[in-house]
């Protein structure tokens, strides 16, 4: 539904929808790199007193991980989920930075409902964005504890989970326009059938949006069956992690890159 709209918003520019998603994924991680430059600078500026210490450092610190092979592949060419999830992440990591330094002050809470409200949406983005939740759990148990137990707390949380989590609503109500694309069918006969699921976490109400929800297709085999031999697993491994080690350099093969792969895709 975010790639949608984004595309409805760039077609006056006359891209094509591909470049319009792929800008999509470079926007989501320029924004996180923001938050994270946020984060590195208020960590920084506890530990030097030149302010030019935390600018530079947190500059530093952003580049690289702006830059690192991963992230940078994700955020220009290949377009997924992923940099949306990791501008959850940092935004939510700011938020609680502004929160214990503020929690004592009047509407401090805002900041603790902000960051709910993101991992609930996040959520029905990749369960990737939920990541920070346990560290947020126990910085607020360690500082401020109670402010989980206020009424006015709770009674503000509640609904901003429930409107977080129903666009998840999307899955079922696209599934029912029975699109061309239709990957796991998460088709329901009921709404109330599809709130459980949604509600629920997959544990009760509709089976196939609950079997999407989840991620039952993803289900590992156990780890004492093998998926393939030794060698070929321990050539692949190798191999993933020469070529992502070296990115995309042009210069010519060196540390045994091509042999290897070689003898990889010849075992194969």
């Amino acid at each position: 539904m975010l790639g949608k709209a984004w595309s409805i918003l760039l077609a006056p520019l006359g891209l094509s929808i591909a470049v319009r998603i792929n800008l999509l994924a470079a926007f989501t991680s320029a924004l996180a790199s923001g938050f994270l430059y946020l984060v590195a600078h208020r960590v920084l500026s506890e530990l030097f007193e030149d302010r030019w210490c935390a600018i530079v450092g947190a500059a530093a610190s952003t580049i690289l991980g702006a830059t690192a092979f991963t992230v940078w592949n994700q955020s220009n060419v290949n377009e997924k989920v992923y940099t949306i999830s990791v501008l959850v992440i940092a935004w939510v990591t700011w938020l609680a930075i502004l929160w214990n330094d503020r929690k004592d002050d009047l509407g401090s809470e805002r900041y603790l409902l902000g960051m709910i409200f993101l991992l609930s949406l996040g959520s029905t983005n990749h369960l990737m964005s939920v990541l920070p939740a346990p560290a947020i759990t126990l910085l607020i148990l360690f500082t401020a504890p109670t402010t989980l137990l206020r009424n006015s707390f709770i009674i503000r949380a509640v609904p901003l989970i429930l409107i977080g989590l129903s666009f998840n609503f999307v899955l079922p109500i696209r599934a029912g326009l029975d699109p061309v694309i239709n990957e796991g069918d998460p088709t329901c006969e009921s709404v109330i059938g599809a709130a459980q699921a949604i509600y629920s976490n997959g544990m009760v109400g509709c089976p196939m949006l609950a079997d999407n929800l989840t991620r039952r297709q993803y289900q590992p085999p156990p780890v004492t069956q093998r998926k393939a031999p030794f060698v070929r697993s321990l050539l692949c491994t190798c191999s993933i992690l020469i070529g992502n080690g070296l990115g995309v350099w042009t210069r010519p093969p060196y540390l045994g890159r091509a042999e290897l792969h070689l003898a990889y895709y010849l075992d194969f």
